[in-house]
């Protein structure tokens, strides 16, 4: 298991112009309803998305979605993928321990996932720690989040705003 503080990040030099195979996000996040959730797999160019509350250790599903992602998408995907492996790369321990998700003042948990040609790209931390990025490894996975969060067409549960991780602007 890979700690939080730690990117799973090889130091190859590779240029941007790369295809990512498969990424996994989970956000999580207490309420008073439970746990909140959001998850979403890409594996070549197709992204499964669902979102929900947890409750007693079960994922009760509000929204979902199975999608072919946009060519933009393809394109935007592999930079941002790129900026944060890069960033894991020149700082030695860029991200905070998760939370639990157990209760309302619990600092949430982000889970990330990549897997490129030659290397996978794994970090785990907190969701509060990447509201307000104090390193770049921060701020690339905040504006990555961002755009996996845009990928869907509808607000993931109708919710622009994952406790303060927005979703990217829509390009024309």
């Amino acid at each position: 298991m890979l700690l939080a503080s730690l990117c799973g990040c090889s130091s190859q030099q590779k240029p941007p112009e790369f295809k990512v195979n498969t990424l996994e996000l989970y956000l999580s996040r207490a309420s008073f309803s439970g746990r909140d959730f959001e998850q979403y797999k890409i594996i070549d160019d197709d992204l499964f998305f669902e979102c929900g509350v947890v409750k007693r250790g079960r994922h009760q599903v509000k929204d979902e979605t199975f999608t072919k992602l946009s060519a933009a998408a393809l394109t935007d995907l592999p930079a941002l993928v790129w900026k944060l492996a890069q960033a894991c790369d020149e700082l030695k321990y860029p991200f905070e321990e998760p939370g639990q998700s157990r209760n309302m003042f619990d600092p949430g948990q982000v889970s990330f996932s990549a897997e490129l040609p030659d290397q996978k790209l794994m970090v785990k931390t907190s969701l509060d720690s990447l509201i307000d990025p104090s390193n770049r490894a921060r701020a690339a996975l905040f504006e990555l989040i961002a755009l996996v969060r845009s990928f869907p067409q509808d607000p993931p549960c109708g919710s622009t705003q994952f406790y303060g991780l927005p979703r990217a602007a829509a390009k024309p």
